[in-house]
């Protein structure tokens, strides 16, 4: 990938969001919900809150400088201590006001369906009513962690309204190649930001976008999980060192003349 030189000044900007304070996840029913960070396998979930709402979010990273890192906390220490299984993850948000949205992360090789129009209102709706379930154990914390049996559970099958990532995905079109797994842990593997976009009836249409042109990315290791903008190539630097030498030397010249 060519990354631009704009993209140094990316590498300067952080934000570290350790310990956010408690709070719901804001569910997106009356626009702007909040993006949550997911990991589970087939016996358990933990979910976070990561405390940035969507639109904040996108204004973020259409900058190109995001670099957002969470860092583990004792429930997320807990919860990889004992499930050493193959585990999946994802970042998710939702707006189900207007027009409507759905973010998620998504591996770059994933495909998409065909699918009818009102997916989004669908997919929307349905990540929605996820969070409200989610929410019951965000009372009084950022994170809980959730067994198969909650309705916060992540991964949970088909169940009247409540319905997990699974079946929110296959309606939007994803594969299930558009999760996260342990080996999504760097830049160069990690996911890309999709959103799946709609009109206030929930009709695609922009049915998939990728924010950023896929220059910013989600990866998750050793417990932490970091948004972050790409960081140059090694020859952008050379490049720049290179201009600000020529630069250097041309204003050394004109010196040299003048005297």
């Amino acid at each position: 990938m060519n990354f631009k030189l704009k993209m140094i000044a990316a590498a300067a900007a952080m934000v570290v969001a350790g310990g956010a304070s408690a709070a719901p996840i804001n569910n997106g029913a009356n626009g702007n919900g909040d993006l949550f960070f997911n990991i589970w396998d087939r016996t358990g979930s933990y979910t976070r809150n990561l405390g940035i709402d969507l639109n904040s979010f996108e204004t973020l990273v259409a900058t190109g400088k995001t670099n957002l890192v969470f860092g583990a906390d004792s429930l997320l220490t807990s919860f990889l201590g004992t499930h050493t299984g193959a585990l999946s993850w994802n970042v998710m948000a939702v707006d189900f006001q207007g027009a409507k949205r759905v973010l998620e992360t998504a591996n770059a090789s994933a495909t998409l369906t065909a699918k009818a129009t009102n997916i989004v209102a669908t997919a929307s709706s349905q990540t929605t009513t996820l969070v409200n379930n989610i929410d019951l154990k965000l009372a009084s914390a950022n994170s809980a962690i959730y067994s198969t049996a909650d309705a916060g559970y992540i991964n949970r099958a088909t169940s009247g309204s409540n319905v997990g990532i699974s079946v929110i995905n296959s309606n939007i079109g994803w594969t299930t190649a558009a999760l996260g797994t342990l080996s999504n842990d760097s830049f160069a593997t990690g996911l890309l930001l999709k959103e799946a976009l709609g009109n206030a009836q929930g009709v695609a249409v922009v049915p998939i976008t990728t924010l950023d042109g896929g220059d910013t990315r989600a990866w998750f290791k050793n417990g932490t999980l970091t948004i972050a903008a790409a960081v140059p190539e090694p020859e952008s630097y050379a490049m720049l060192l290179a201009g600000l030498g020529m630069l250097g030397f041309m204003a050394r010249r004109r010196l040299g003349n003048r005297a």
